[in-house]
């Protein structure tokens, strides 16, 4: 028994048997105190996929200017120090917490059939699908940040805010998108996103003081993507150009175009040919 278990023991002088300069070896954990739970230690198999999912202040300003004309944007400062990546407060601020209750009245009206168009005991169900669509793409008009030409988002749908999310053209999403929209969540053109993804922009630190501390970083999924189901999608990240996330991805760094990723976390597979 003792000779047994004397085998289990690591021998005096050795150390792990993969090489030290293996390069699939683990990186070390970050330790930095502002790192956040979603930010993962895992390196990607491109160097363009390996940028943390934090972004800087920098990076966070340059959008808020670039998507600056938005509907429904609450004058606060709160709200201010919400989209600039800064902590901040919902309870100190009665336009966020307006906010959220606007947007969840508007997604119980917006997910029932009955409710975004009233009479069609009438109608064939063919006119009944289309009048639907038309009644809900209106609907978003009105509380969506910016809406692109012919979107369709099947419900139920779900948002924290609706003023930061930008919507390119010819968006499609399929049932249960959930967007949490505490910083801005810009969507290019031609993309399409399969069911019960989620988009967050909302982060916490690891440190137990701090942790109650929310701040928010944007998220960003260019032209002509597809996110297949139950992908979740984690603050900070750029999707690039053309790429595909496969099915249920947790996507927590950069992809960059092109890509098709997949896993948990999200790594590129491969590159689609002749794509960017």
């Amino acid at each position: 028994m003792a000779l047994w278990f004397r085998r289990l023991l690591p021998r005096k002088g050795r150390g792990s048997s993969r090489p030290v300069n293996d390069p699939d070896a683990a990186p070390p954990k970050q330790t930095s105190p502002n790192s956040s739970v979603t930010e993962l230690t895992h390196h990607s198999q491109h160097v363009q996929d390996g940028r943390k999912s934090r972004r800087t202040r920098e990076e966070i300003a340059d959008l808020n200017a670039k998507y600056a004309s938005r509907i429904g944007m609450p004058n606060s400062s709160q709200y201010q120090l919400m989209v600039a990546g800064d902590p901040y407060r919902v309870l100190n601020c009665p336009q966020l917490m307006g906010g959220k209750v606007e947007a969840r009245r508007f997604c119980a009206k917006y997910n029932l059939d009955d409710q975004v168009l009233e009479d069609q005991s009438d109608m064939p169900l063919d006119d009944v699908f289309k009048e639907l669509r038309k009644a809900r793409e209106a609907m978003l008009r009105s509380i969506i940040g910016r809406v692109g030409q012919g979107p369709v988002i099947e419900p139920p749908f779900h948002f924290s805010y609706g003023c930061n999310i930008v919507l390119g053209d010819k968006f499609y999403a399929n049932v249960n998108l959930r967007i949490m929209d505490s910083a801005l969540v810009v969507i290019g053109n031609n993309v399409l996103i399969g069911p019960n993804v989620t988009i967050v922009t909302d982060l916490h630190n690891k440190d137990l003081e701090t942790r109650r501390n929310v701040y928010s970083s944007p998220v960003v999924i260019e032209d002509d993507c597809w996110i297949a189901a139950n992908s979740v999608i984690l603050p900070g990240v750029t999707i690039g150009k053309g790429s595909v996330i496969g099915a249920g991805s947790v996507v927590a760094r950069d992809i960059s175009p092109g890509s098709v990723a997949m896993g948990t976390p999200a790594r590129a597979q491969g590159h689609r040919p002749g794509l960017y």
